[in-house]
């Protein structure tokens, strides 16, 4: 997996519960897409969200 994949405040835990899912045997391409977007969202939305 490409290092930083995911954007916004919550990248690390989406790219490590990827990691997590794939490497339960799941190939978790259709959801990594939908995670992509999701924190692209946060990002331009959210994106002091994760500097509490």
């Amino acid at each position: 997996m490409a290092e930083n994949e995911f954007s916004g405040p919550f990248a690390k835990e989406m790219s490590d519960f990827v990691e997590l899912k794939m490497a339960l045997g799941y190939k978790y391409t259709t959801e990594r897409g939908i995670l992509k977007r999701f924190g692209s969202f946060l990002s331009s939305e959210y994106d002091d969200l994760g500097k509490r």
